[in-house]
């Protein structure tokens, strides 16, 4: 059932309410829809953007910026405007790494895959085997060949789903609408979470129209995004007794600040993204082995490999679309992504500013090390000297010309680290099972518990969590 307006009066009670209808929020609400318990799940937004709304998740960042763009408040969340980004983790982005500080997951990979293939068969994604075999495709050109892990590079690939699946909001409308066990409020604000003793007892919600109430479960799950999660719970006063929600911030700064150069481009020709499997598309890219960053000790930053076309006249355009005469590549772009290393000092904080609800806004300070710069620049310097030895090209790069003037630090819209997993509550926030530490009904869900980022788009990782978090939940009395 969808609920468009707030209503006044008695509490909305449920067995489970979910905070925020983006990719977490929807999965879970999908996943515990035949689980026999009864679900809210509450979204700030409507089904179309709002300036208004929009404006309840305003920011300060005095450092590095925060792109507001992806930061939606409607139906669907991020989806709405994301591009499809399929990648999971891999396996030694969840170990300790004894050179980076507070690296290590309290779950393997081997632990998340079940949970990656569920969430793939449930949004349309790839399955872990599926995704091995579509990397194994682009693996087998030319290019990728002459590129070997003798000079400590791996080949890797993004696949981006088919565009009608992007939007959860659109494709799993129709579900959560006819499902009795689900009641979805749109247009609903959560302002204060309420906690007694070591349980949460209820949320304060308003609407900007006006209307206002309480909604009690017996289980709640904030699922806002990476920010979000990290000021709800720093403005209600929840998880604070070590200092540590909303740091350890982390994103992937990105920049296309790199290019290959070639006189005879044919041999890239399958590594420009015109790979297809299961609708959607393969961008192939490079990344240094976990042994030559292990020596190295720097993290997994990694490069998607996309054509640089020559603009053309007007004729040749209308060729290219009508009559399928391909368009000339001058080179090849290299879309650099960093690995941060989570860092205390990165952090959300609360601003002096305040939204329309009289709540204070999220501050973001974030900046980068040395340590997160030197992945990037090893990673090019190793590619650039493999494509000479190969023959394949020359890299021009940006991040190797000049140590003063850094080209990568715009963020690319994933909010990494706020309320971080793991087992000592000195160091995090939640527990294994995504719990907040000393809270017996409060748990959260997003890319805000990954403890490390490792260079992938962080969706895939967020429904496999999100799926294990149902079964979970499902164990509850």
């Amino acid at each position: 059932m969808l609920i468009e307006h707030l209503p006044e009066g008695p509490d909305i009670e449920a067995d489970v309410c979910i905070v925020g209808a983006g990719a977490a929020g929807i999965v879970l609400a999908l996943e515990l829809m035949d689980a026999g318990r009864s679900v809210v799940l509450l979204e700030s937004g409507g089904f179309a953007k709002n300036a208004d709304t929009q404006a309840l998740c305003d920011l300060e960042t005095p450092f590095l910026p925060v792109k507001q763009q992806s930061r939606i408040r409607m139906f669907g969340g991020t989806t709405t405007v994301w591009t499809g980004g399929w990648k999971p983790l891999e396996r030694d982005d969840f170990e300790t790494r004894d050179w980076m500080p507070f690296s290590g997951w309290p779950i393997t990979l081997a632990h998340l895959e079940p949970y990656y293939d569920r969430a793939a068969k449930l949004v349309g994604g790839l399955t872990t085997r599926d995704f091995a075999e579509a990397g194994a495709v682009q693996m087998a050109t030319e290019f990728s060949r002459g590129i070997g892990e003798s000079g400590g590079l791996l080949t890797t690939v993004l696949w981006e789903m088919p565009k009608k699946k992007w939007d959860f909001g659109k494709v799993f409308r129709d579900v959560l609408e006819a499902s009795s066990s689900v009641r979805v409020f749109l247009n609903t604000n959560v302002t204060d979470i309420e906690k007694r003793g070591t349980g949460i007892t209820g949320l304060s919600v308003k609407s900007l129209e006006g209307t206002g109430g309480r909604v009690t479960a017996g289980v709640y799950v904030i699922a806002c995004g990476g920010i979000e999660n990290a000021r709800l719970l720093l403005h209600s006063k929840i998880g604070l007794e070590h200092d540590q929600v909303g740091r350890y911030y982390m994103d992937h700064p990105k920049g296309t600040v790199g290019t290959i150069h070639r006189p005879d481009y044919a041999v890239y020709a399958p590594v420009t993204g015109e790979h297809y499997r299961a609708g959607g598309r393969l961008i192939t890219g490079f990344q240094l082995t976990p042994r030559f960053r292990s020596e190295h000790r720097i993290p997994n930053c990694y490069v998607q490999i996309r054509p640089a076309y020559a603009q053309h006249s007007l004729a040749r355009r209308v060729a290219r679309k009508f009559l399928g005469v391909p368009y000339t590549v001058e080179g090849m772009n290299l879309r650099t992504f960093i690995e941060q290393v989570p860092a205390p000092h990165n952090r959300v904080t609360l601003s002096h500013i305040r939204d329309a609800f009289g709540n204070p806004l999220p501050r973001v300070e974030w900046t980068l090390s040395e340590l997160d710069k030197e992945g990037a620049r090893q990673l090019h310097r190793q590619l650039q000297v493999e494509l000479a030895r190969a023959g394949l090209g020359v890299l021009e790069s940006r991040v190797l010309a000049s140590a003063e003037d850094w080209p990568l630090s715009s963020d690319a819209s994933h909010h990494i680290g706020t309320t971080r997993m793991g087992y000592d509550p000195k160091t995090s926030v939640v527990d294994a099972n995504c719990r907040v530490h000393g809270v017996g009904n409060l748990f959260v869900a997003g890319s805000s518990v990954f403890p490390t980022g490792g260079n992938a788009n962080p969706t895939a990782t967020i429904l496999a969590l999100a799926v294990r978090l149902c079964d979970h939940l499902k164990t509850l009395p």
